[in-house]
This record gives C-alpha cells, sequence and structure tokens, in this order.
C-alpha cells in the first residue's frame, strides 16, 4: 500500500529557490563568527523596525525566547493566569514555565493557527494573559 504525504512546508526547495544568496549571507556570518548581534543581525532588527514601524524590536534565537521576552514585560505577579490555547506549539506553553504566572492550558474554540498575541484582561483582582495561536 502506497501513501502519498503532503508536506505542509517544503523548506528544501524554498531554500534552494534563493541558495547562492542565502549561502553567501552565511558564509560572510560564518566567517566572521558573528552570529550573535553582529551586524547582520542589527541590519535584520533594523529593516524589521522600520517595515513593522516600530522604534524598537528584539531579534531572538527561537520562537520560545520570544514569548518569553513577552512574557517577561509583563511583570507577571504569583497568581496571574496565562491561558493556553490546546491546539498550539509547545513552545507557548513552555515559555510560562519561566514566568510567575499560572499556567492554564485551556480548549479554544476558532480558528487560531499562524498569529500569536498576547491578551491581557483583569478580572477578580488578577490578570489573566492569553496565548491566541
Amino acid at each position: 500500500m502506497m501513501t502519498n504525504q503532503i508536506q505542509m512546508v517544503d523548506l528544501h526547495r524554498q531554500y534552494l529557490r534563493l541558495k547562492p544568496e542565502l549561502d553567501q549571507a552565511m558564509q560572510q556570518v560564518i566567517d566572521r563568527t558573528a552570529f550573535i548581534n553582529g551586524s547582520e543581525v542589527k541590519e535584520f532588527a533594523s529593516q524589521l523596525a522600520n517595515y513593522l514601524h516600530v522604534p524598537h524590536v528584539i531579534p531572538c534565537g527561537n520562537g520560545t525566547d520570544a514569548l518569553q521576552i513577552a512574557l517577561m514585560t509583563l511583570d507577571l505577579q504569583p497568581g496571574d493566569e496565562v491561558i493556553v490555547p490546546d491546539f498550539t506549539y509547545v513552545a507557548a506553553a513552555r515559555a510560562t514555565l519561566f514566568s510567575d504566572g499560572k499556567r492554564l492550558i485551556r480548549l479554544v474554540s476558532g480558528n487560531f493557527l499562524l498569529i500569536v498575541q498576547l491578551l491581557v484582561t483583569q478580572s477578580r483582582g488578577k490578570r489573566s494573559i492569553t496565548f491566541q495561536t
């Protein structure tokens, strides 16, 4: 029995389309060993801030770091709730391990797939932070 699998994202095909440009850029970073906060990272941050029309961005190594930094800006206190949808990548729940908030996994209705938002609500004297992915 033969099964055909549909690949959700074909990163290899995308890479091959941009291979010469990507290889050259990566080799420049490797040659200078400028992996963290090197000139390319600073240029990326500057261009992203301009694109988003914001004064600052914080480049991160991964999505878990980005979510953790976002949670840190909220100054969570013991008893604050961080509500994480049940249908999400593990990073959303994992990021809450490093905060003072209480992690609650909840079934979330609706079609939440690509966009991550932090929604802060206040009820009964405590804050609730909800990840919507």
